[in-house]
């Protein structure tokens, strides 16, 4: 699929006529024809007199604003109709009388299916190229016509909305086609005779392996579109693998446009992550040490309270020759039992199993007694751990997932966690004595929230089976990097506490992580690094032309860079330290808000101290901290000891020897003709 390199026909056509209305219009500015002396009027007035200061190109920009929104707006709602209209047919399919069917209507319903995610991320990519040219018109009317930023923040305000926000275009499109597929693997099992008709229930003990994956924004619904080919979105509480029913996927208000993707269908998911003072579950995580733990506590959308539910977690690493897999455990307790679990003073009573039988009844009333004495078990063994290193609320993540999972099968999930936001718990004291972390209403420095540069996958496979294919030819066209042992608890405890950590992960040495490690460059360059992403363009044009011809010229010079929608503009903003820390603390609920929520809280900007280097590990190039290598080499304990082993094996061989030599020795004293014969032999 190519990607497009130079705005859409339309999109020319209207820049041509913005270039020539605005030459027109500058030329009146600067012929002192028109006024443009700010008076005390009315908004009604001041948008006219705004319109009349710029030569009437204000008008003009809008109408061809509104017309190329329109365009895109028809494009977005074709793709979907089709989408609608393919879910019905294979739905109409799967839900004939016919035992079975051809394979080669399958197969007709699928590539259907993948030409409409073709369709779509070209939509997408046109867009974004699009959306650059308008930006360039914009800043261009701000320079020519000297509006400051009017024309370019008008513009950023426009593109907030639909259809030139793509979660508005791309949201609703993946519910339909992964009921699409839903239909077309019910086809495709009929005759077998299964049917996937279960409400998914999380298990309480995790063995598998997954593997982490970095995806950028640029490349998300690439990632989202392949992935549900294979597996549908999962969303809890509901059976089966369809999300739509027949009255919405036959609704013709098109109300699924609303990003319904990442407002219905997704999960809200905190957790916040325990350490001891001296961060010693940190450096043995790092180090993925036998038997390394890590402990959290995990919630589902707002923060429980009371008798509301939270799940204690805890995960385990073994190695490979220990020969036992690395296991996640979870229990859970009422939030109010919280404090009493984490409480560290020698005055709080005996924990035994009584005391945790009855913590774990309370929450889990539809257990049966089996199961609930086995999860009382579990939350001793975690009550040892708190105690045992004297853990503390250290960080918290925020993020937002849409998980992809069949309803009957824990084989293979596939998880994608978006607007991925870290929060230093030990950055403010929480408002209530009795709280065990920040409540929602606790305000914090921004200096405490980081927003991470990329989105994180996660392909998680039960058992020996290997990873999808699609999976790898992700890989292979660099839509996901692997971030190998990346941790969301790692990133945010090394950089909330670099003054006690001996060494960093080795992602803090990436090129988009690097800034939030770095001490020494300024905050405007670290929030232009973290705030920015590289733009699809590759063209420039002239823009001190002075006059305009009947056509445009695009040559590929240099990558342009481009604002992210729903970020704010950094120009003349975070332009010293001084300003990034007399920036105005926000809320724990506020962090990471999607949509129009989601502006003006991801400040990512940290700075760090100096530091000193220690031992002789690889030093971060940004602080001078040593790093953790990316490829560990594991040394077995039978390593330490080859000479010792090899000595031994040679010593079994001699005795072996010894031994039959002795036999002989023994039976021929003892018998004159098997002696006579062991002489001669």
């Amino acid at each position: 699929m190519s990607t497009p390199s130079s705005p859409s026909p339309t999109t020319q056509v209207v820049s041509i006529s913005l270039e020539s209305s605005l030459q027109r219009a500058a030329q009146q500015l600067q012929s002192g024809l028109l006024s443009v002396t700010e008076l005390d009027t009315s908004v009604k007035e001041k948008a006219s007199r705004f319109n009349a200061s710029t030569g009437g190109f204000d008008q003009t920009y809008n109408a061809e604003l509104d017309r190329l929104s329109a365009s895109l707006s028809a494009s977005a709602h074709t793709i979907e109709s089709k989408a609608r209209a393919l879910l019905l047919r294979a739905d109409a399919l799967a839900k004939s009388t016919t035992p079975s069917i051809d394979i080669d209507v399958s197969v007709d319903l699928r590539a259907q299916a993948k030409t409409l995610s073709k369709e779509l991320l070209r939509l997408h990519k046109q867009t974004d190229v699009d959306a650059q040219e308008l930006r360039r018109i914009a800043a261009l009317a701000d320079r020519r016509l000297r509006t400051g930023r009017d024309f370019a923040e008008m513009t950023e305000r426009r593109f907030e909305m639909s259809p030139w926000e793509v979660d508005q275009i791309g949201g609703s499109i993946v519910v339909l086609l992964s009921d699409v597929y839903s239909a077309i693997r019910e086809l495709e099992t009929k005759s077998e005779g299964l049917h996937e008709d279960k409400e998914w229930v999380a298990p309480t003990s995790f063995e598998r392996v997954t593997t982490k994956y970095w995806v950028s924004d640029e490349r998300l619904y690439e990632v989202l579109l392949s992935s549900v080919q294979d597996l549908p979105l999962l969303v809890y509480g509901r059976k089966g693998g369809r999300i739509l029913n027949q009255k919405e996927v036959r609704s013709s208000d098109s109300s699924l446009a609303s990003s319904a993707l990442w407002t219905s269908f997704v999960t809200s998911i905190s957790s916040v992550y325990f350490d001891s003072k001296e961060m010693s579950m940190y450096s043995e995580r790092l180090k993925r040490s036998e038997g390394a733990q890590l402990f959290r506590i995990r919630w589902y959308g707002s923060k429980p309270c009371g008798e509301k539910n939270v799940y204690v977690e805890l995960k385990v690493h073994h190695e490979k020759w220990i020969g036992d897999k690395s296991v996640k455990e979870r229990c859970a307790i009422q939030e109010k039992d919280v404090s009493q679990l984490l409480d560290l003073d020698s005055g709080s009573g005996i924990w035994d199993e009584a005391r945790a039988y009855a913590m774990v009844q309370r929450a889990n009333s539809t257990e049966d007694e089996k199961s609930i004495q086995k999860l009382a078990k579990l939350l001793l063994k975690m009550r040892a751990t708190i105690v045992k290193f004297k853990l503390t609320a250290c960080v918290r993540t925020k993020y937002t997932r849409v998980a992809m999972q069949s309803s009957s099968s824990n084989a293979c999930r596939l998880t994608f966690d978006r607007d991925l936001m870290v929060i230093n718990e030990r950055g403010a004291a929480p408002s209530s004595s009795k709280s065990w972390c920040l409540e929602d209403h606790d305000t914090l420095s921004q200096l405490d929230i980081v927003k991470m540069p990329y989105n994180v996958y996660e392909v998680k496979i039960a058992g020996e089976d290997g990873k999808p294919n699609f999976v790898t030819e992700l890989e292979e066209s660099q839509a996901i990097v692997e971030a190998k042992k990346f941790s969301k608890f790692l990133s945010g405890a090394s950089i909330f506490n670099a003054d006690k950590v001996a060494t960093l992960p080795w992602w803090s040495d990436e090129e988009k992580f690097a800034h939030l490690y770095n001490g020494s460059r300024s905050s405007s360059a670290a929030a232009q690094d973290s705030l920015t992403a590289p733009s699809l363009i590759q063209y420039t044009r002239d823009d001190n032309a002075s006059t305009v011809s009947g056509s445009s010229h695009y040559s590929i010079e240099r990558p342009l860079v481009q604002q992210p929608r729903g970020y704010p503009s950094l120009e003349g903003s975070c332009s010293t330290t001084d300003d990034m820390n007399q920036s105005l603390p926000t809320t724990v609920s506020n962090i990471g808000q999607s949509d129009t929520n989601r502006r003006g809280n991801w400040i990512s900007i940290r700075r760090r101290s100096s530091m000193f280097l220690k031992d002789n590990s690889v030093p971060n190039k940004s602080t001078s901290k040593p790093i953790a290598s990316k490829q560990r080499l594991r040394v077995e304990p039978k390593s330490h000891f080859a000479n010792e082993r090899t000595f031994i094996q040679w010593i079994s061989a001699a005795l072996l020897f010894i031994t039959f030599s002795q036999l002989l020795y023994i039976l021929g004293s003892s018998n004159p003709d098997i002696e006579g014969q062991t002489a001669v032999a």
